[in-house]
């Protein structure tokens, strides 16, 4: 104990001293620190590349097609959601996202591999996919 309390006035030797003393198990924890940066940050330059792929030159308007039909998905779900549990806004307005994640667990995520896209909506919503919950959407945000 006597030789650590040489260590008391510099922290930074104590801390070298540790890792001397372990060099492989230090060398190990920095390897896969660096790989799990490296990892992630490759991640996120694969996703720039094809977010900036996609919505550039001739593939613009799919990307903005498909941004469009997940927004058009999103917002009848949304309405259905709203429907069937009545103070869901002010649940998540306080933080609590449990009632919407039972309702997506019990209408989607359960059926989502089973069904197509369509059917999905439909099944989930009572409706076939359409445009109006997404017009409601946009009228309650932008005009009213």
């Amino acid at each position: 104990m006597a030789e650590l309390t040489v260590y008391a006035a510099s922290p930074l030797a104590f801390i070298f001293r540790y890792v001397r003393l372990r060099p492989a198990s230090h060398a190990a924890i920095l390897a896969a620190v660096l790989a799990a940066v490296v990892c992630s940050v490759c991640t996120q330059y694969g996703v720039k590349f094809l977010v900036d792929t996609l919505s550039s030159g001739v593939n613009a308007a799919a990307w903005t097609a498909f941004l469009l039909l997940g927004a058009l998905i999103a917002a009848q779900l949304f309405e259905a959601a709203r429907e069937a549990i009545p103070d869901l806004l002010e649940t998540i307005t306080q933080g609590e996202f449990a009632p919407l994640l039972s309702w997506l667990r019990e209408r989607v995520h359960k059926k989502g591999s089973l069904l197509s896209t369509a059917e999905l909506v439909e099944s989930a919503t009572g409706q076939p996919l359409g445009t109006a919950s997404f017009e409601r959407h946009l009228h309650h945000r932008y005009l009213d």
